[in-house]
């Protein structure tokens, strides 16, 4: 895999990991911005749980590639879910910005991950 592969893996499994972490332990702030939305209790756990384990698969990823794909894979999906709640709160385009960057970063991570396979 390389270099730059591994950098933007580490990359987005250091950002989902923490975004994923705050939706767990449900930080006030993560917390209220998800209500905001319209998010669930139950519907914020699932996602954090499942950001967190995008980030390990990331990381796994480096020795088994396959698993690197699935996990920016799965990413993409979740930005995406996470813009279109963003457009059916309508809110501004600034505040999907950070959603569709990261998703954007999954979707080149993965693209590189089966390049690597």
């Amino acid at each position: 895999m390389a270099w730059y592969t591994i950098t933007l893996g580490a990359l987005l499994a250091l950002a989902f990991g923490a975004a994923g972490t705050q939706k767990l332990i449900r930080d006030e702030s993560s917390t209220k911005d998800m209500q905001n939305l319209g998010v669930s209790g139950g519907l914020q756990a699932t996602i954090g749980s499942l950001e967190l384990l995008a980030a390990v698969g990331l990381v796994v990823g480096y020795w088994i590639p396959g698993i690197a794909v699935a996990a920016s894979s799965g990413l993409v999906l979740l930005t995406l879910g996470a813009i279109s709640y963003h457009v059916r709160a309508n809110d501004p385009p600034a505040a999907a910005a950070p959603a569709a960057v990261l998703g954007t970063l999954a979707a080149i991570t993965a693209v590189l991950s089966v390049l690597a396979l």
